[in-house]
């Protein structure tokens, strides 16, 4: 077993203008890669003024045409607070334009205030997050998918395309 290092992107500082600091992360990726680094990863967070948090699966996707095979990371998402069919189409899309490169991290999620947001109840975060992952699963063997959940539902769905790693990012 080898240890691996990677790096952090998607931050950014309200005192600066935000494209120019997005402007950088190729170069970051470049310097990293050049000294052994093997990942990038974006953090997820919603209603973080001051801090300037870019979203994660959008950070990812501009980064996965930079040369190299670094992995790309999400650090983490907050299941629970999503629709698991967009997600899981949102999934399969990044580890499709990646080939194969992407790690999906996820979480129950924790701040109220973005369960409200999202029009969720923080209590049944563990059952929203539960069903969100069987249904992903479900729909990334490329068959057709029902899932009647408490929180979900899904009737004969079945998505566009899989993702790339079989028979799924991890």
């Amino acid at each position: 077993m080898s240890l691996e290092f990677g790096i952090y992107v998607g931050v950014g500082s309200p005192q600066a203008p935000l494209h120019e600091q997005a402007a950088l992360w190729s170069e970051h990726m470049k310097v990293a890669r050049e000294n052994g680094f093997t990942a990038v990863a974006a953090p997820h967070h919603w209603l973080a003024h001051p801090a300037a948090f870019f979203q994660p699966m959008q950070v990812l996707s501009r980064l996965a045409a930079e040369p190299g095979n670094m992995t790309l990371v999400t650090s983490v998402v907050q299941l629970p607070l999503y629709n698991p069919v967009d997600m899981a189409e949102q999934v399969a899309t990044l580890d499709q334009l990646s080939g194969g490169r992407f790690v999906f991290g996820v979480s129950i999620g924790y701040r109220q205030q973005l369960f409200e947001a999202a029009g969720a109840d923080k209590r049944d975060r563990v059952g929203r997050f539960e069903e969100s992952l069987e249904i992903m699963r479900q729909l990334w063997t490329g068959e057709e998918t029902t899932y009647h959940g408490q929180h979900f539902r899904v009737t004969k769905g079945k998505i566009s395309f899989t993702p790339y790693q079989k028979p799924h990012p991890p």
